[in-house]
């Protein structure tokens, strides 16, 4: 048998084995016409209720999910769930929920990972929905809590605008933003982007081309494996600014459940506060924006699809009531 018959045969058996494992553990996975090595399962995040960061932790925001009934009831009052990894749609007591409470620091956990093997990039699972509005099936894999600091990202809501970027309108009733601690600890930018350097080396390599010293694609700057206390920043394009990078992290721990008038109160005083500095105009029309706009600043007001807005007393009676900050004898 010729060897390039050989190896078309070996591929589509591989294809089919992870099809077949697909199918039988009901995972939602896109696989490609490439093979995909499947490397290890879920790890669910978890509580760890002893822990005292070593440096003053930082203040930054994530989006979490809230478990809502068709009528908007909250029914796991008092705790706030993933929104693409480690969730489900099953309530609170679905065999893979994982709620997360305030002031308690919580590890990252990590999802189902598959490996490209022509790529070396590596994919996980996921739930809720993408940036172009539709339920998302792969993710890139990136282990630990995704965070910004501003609570406000165009990738996330409802009524996407197709054709112009990530950019939606609304917000879905079912997501929050919290103010959350993070331990910053070790720092592992440069080794996300050592990373980085030599899978695009290698990727050089195998396609003949020579390989610029010092190169890499942002998007590939990240880890396949948070170690302990680690934190790094991460960008998905190379023209975002520190300002617009995502913080992931090993660590979390939620102080509050943000209102949405502090969430507008926070994001306005943010973005005009970045656009003095930068000198950057910022466009509030998602309708005129696009990805392309290398020279302003996308932001704009999201409000909740059906015009409600949570208010203190709406997140009170939720069960989430402000923590005070960490307290410790920092440097």
């Amino acid at each position: 048998m010729a060897k390039n018959k050989r190896k078309i045969l070996y591929e589509r058996a591989i294809r089919q084995a992870i099809r077949e494992f697909i199918e039988e553990h009901d995972l939602d996975f896109t696989v490609a016409k490439v093979p995909y090595i499947y490397q290890h399962g879920t790890t669910p995040h978890k509580e760890v209720p002893n822990f005292k960061p070593k440096i003053k932790p930082l203040i930054m925001y994530k989006t979490f999910k809230l478990r809502l009934d068709d009528n908007g009831n909250n029914l796991a009052k008092g705790y706030v769930f993933p929104l693409y990894v480690n969730t489900n749609e099953e309530g609170f007591q679905g065999r893979n929920s994982q709620g997360l409470k305030l002031g308690v620091w919580y590890k990252s956990g990590e999802g189902a990972c598959w490996v490209n093997t022509k790529t070396g990039r590596s994919y996980t699972k996921g739930k809720g929905y993408g940036t172009d509005g539709q339920t998302i099936a792969v993710l890139a894999y990136r282990p630990g809590w995704h965070l910004t600091n501003t609570p406000w990202g165009n990738q996330r809501g409802s009524n996407g605008l197709r054709g112009t970027g990530n950019n939606y309108r609304n917000t879905w009733d079912s997501e929050v933003w919290a103010k959350v601690e993070i331990c910053v600890d070790v720092d592992a930018t440069n080794m996300a982007k050592e990373r980085a350097m030599e899978l695009m080396r290698r990727q050089s390599e195998e396609s003949g081309k020579p390989y610029k010293e010092g190169s890499y694609d942002p998007k590939d700057a990240c880890l396949d494996k948070m170690g302990e206390d680690y934190y790094y920043l991460y960008k998905t394009n190379s023209n975002a600014t520190d300002d617009q990078s995502w913080y992931i992290v090993d660590k979390i721990r939620i102080v509050e459940i943000l209102d949405d008038d502090q969430v507008d109160s926070i994001n306005d005083k943010f973005y005009s506060d970045l656009s003095m500095r930068s000198g950057k105009k910022i466009n509030s029309d998602p309708t005129k924006y696009t990805t392309a706009n290398k020279d302003e600043i996308p932001y704009w007001k999201m409000p909740r699809a059906n015009g409600k807005r949570y208010t203190v007393d709406d997140l009170r009676g939720m069960g989430y009531e402000k923590q005070p900050l960490s307290q410790g004898d920092w440097k």
